[in-house]
């Protein structure tokens, strides 16, 4: 209830969590009207299985993510490439709600997320919404939107492998997981520091 109403309030709001990318966005221009500060709310920081989705509230804090029993059962190879995103001071402090929300395109959040065919979901002033990455990158969000949590479907039993020994150059994850008629599917996102990542469908078909 306390976030409907702050939701409501008039103005732009900006959200803290971690706090680690906050700092480079008002050196960059960013002038919310308020900071609403995230870190007394626990459900955002929790991760659970709901349905068929492994669902991961927006403040899990990279150090937590990256070594969690539940993200290393269901998406094997996640805690290690969750574990690789920034410095000890950003694996402390950093969360995975502020890598997504920091739309940067060298970040590791949004590679991993696109991979996983991961959805967003926010709370807005109208009630709740629920986006792709891609949503993100072209700002297809109500002005406030909070991000809550971001849900990863595990039906498939995907299996996950990240590279980036070339970053910045480039880094790579790749998916792979069953399909839904027998067999196989796949998915590759090529991430750069300059450019926005590119989605590769794979074509698995004639692999069982």
């Amino acid at each position: 209830d306390d976030i409907h109403e702050l939701l409501s309030l008039p103005g732009t709001p900006c959200y803290l969590a971690g706090g680690t990318d906050m700092f480079i966005q008002f050196r960059e221009g960013l002038r919310p009207d308020f900071v609403i500060d995230l870190n007394g709310i626990a459900e955002l920081a929790n991760i659970s299985i709901v349905g068929n989705a492994l669902t991961i509230g927006s403040g899990m804090r990279h150090s937590e993510g990256a070594r969690h029993e539940l993200v290393d059962q269901h998406i094997p190879g996640f805690t290690s490439a969750w574990s690789l995103f920034g410095n000890t001071r950003v694996q402390g402090m950093g969360t995975l709600g502020g890598n997504l929300m920091a739309r940067r395109e060298r970040y590791e959040g949004p590679i991993l997320a696109s991979a996983l065919e991961a959805e967003l979901a926010f709370l807005g002033p109208d009630g709740d919404i629920t986006v792709r990455m891609e949503d993100i990158w072209e700002n297809r969000l109500p002005e406030g939107a909070l991000l809550t949590h971001v849900s990863v479907p595990i039906a498939g039993r995907p299996q996950l492998s990240y590279y980036r020994t070339l970053r910045p150059i480039f880094t790579l994850a790749a998916v792979l997981q069953d399909a839904p008629t027998g067999g196989f599917r796949g998915r590759a996102v090529m991430g750069f520091e300059w450019d926005r990542p590119v989605i590769f469908e794979l074509d698995l078909g004639g692999i069982s």
